[in-house]
């Protein structure tokens, strides 16, 4: 992967990745897990927060 992308003039970022599931697709962790491995291989910082509105993986969700 190129870490030719600048972020706001080459500064180091901190990025928190907190999203719901994306019904039919990817779950909220997988989604996590593939934005931070992005990001991280541009050099910026992640913290990862995967949510739950209380539907389906709901369980998933707090057992993570």
């Amino acid at each position: 992967m190129s870490n030719n992308l600048k972020f706001y003039g080459g500064v180091k970022m901190k990025f928190l990745i907190a999203p719901d599931s994306f019904k039919g697709g990817l779950s909220n962790t997988e989604f996590c897990n593939i934005a931070a491995g992005v990001l991280s291989g541009y050099g910026q910082e992640c913290r990862l927060f995967p949510l739950s509105d209380g539907g389906d993986g709901f369980l998933n969700t707090y057992v993570s």
